[in-house]
């Protein structure tokens, strides 16, 4: 899930977040975000989840379906993304 991720935000960085002619598919920020949680690496994960909120990636308001405890429970994600 890693070598998916880093490949998904490398050409979100190479396209600057918008999509290339010919290119089928645009990764947004918080799809970026869920595979880094899906691959363990949090603290990615969270960088990308505050570069959805920057880029107003139209998906922000679904961020909340997609946490998972085990993220809402490290400090900086709950004050940042976790209600409660």
């Amino acid at each position: 899930m890693r070598r998916v991720a880093d490949l998904q935000a490398a050409r979100y960085e190479k396209s600057g977040g918008v999509p290339e002619p010919g290119v089928r598919r645009v990764y947004m920020p918080k799809h970026i975000a869920l595979r880094y949680l899906d691959a363990g690496d949090y603290d990615r994960s969270i960088d990308w989840l505050e570069r959805t909120f920057e880029v107003h990636d139209p998906n922000l308001p679904y961020v909340g379906c997609s946490l998972s405890g085990t993220l809402c429970a490290r400090t900086r994600a709950s004050r940042t993304f976790c209600a409660g």
